[in-house]
């Protein structure tokens, strides 16, 4: 088998990421401000995926890109 296709091999037979939501794997403490965003953006409130991004990182340790942010916004806001 050549480079590449041990290489292509490899990289199918890795551990499958994004299962499981990452709004369902934070702590207690951090609930009451993810509930707070979802309203939020519920509401028609409309802000920047960084910014939301920012206090759950830097506070509170759940770590969480802003492209999933973004999507769980997204995924929010086509729900209303």
């Amino acid at each position: 088998m050549s480079n590449i296709e041990n290489l292509l091999t490899k990289a199918l037979q890795g551990k499958q990421g994004g299962v499981t939501p990452w709004y369902e794997n934070i702590s207690k403490e951090a609930e009451p401000v993810v509930d707070g965003i979802e309203q939020m953006v519920k509401e028609g409130k409309r802000a920047n995926a960084s910014s939301v991004t920012r206090p759950p990182n830097e506070e509170l340790g759940v770590k969480v890109s802003r492209s999933r942010v973004s999507a769980w916004m997204y995924k929010l806001d086509e729900n209303e």
